[in-house]
């Protein structure tokens, strides 16, 4: 049995709460990319934001 998404899918992310100063970062239409840490890696999410 198989836990989360196949390499290779396609999925849907919902994400809410998000600033609007976060939001206004991003391109409708382009790529945003997601991950996690692994679990020895430190506990930490930096997104970073260009303004083109």
């Amino acid at each position: 049995e198989v836990e989360g998404a196949e390499i290779g899918c396609y999925v849907t992310l919902h994400v809410s709460e998000v600033p609007v100063s976060v939001v206004e970062c991003f391109r409708q239409g382009t790529p945003l990319i997601a991950f996690s840490l692994l679990p020895h890696e430190q506990k930490r999410t930096n997104i970073n934001c260009r303004d083109s």
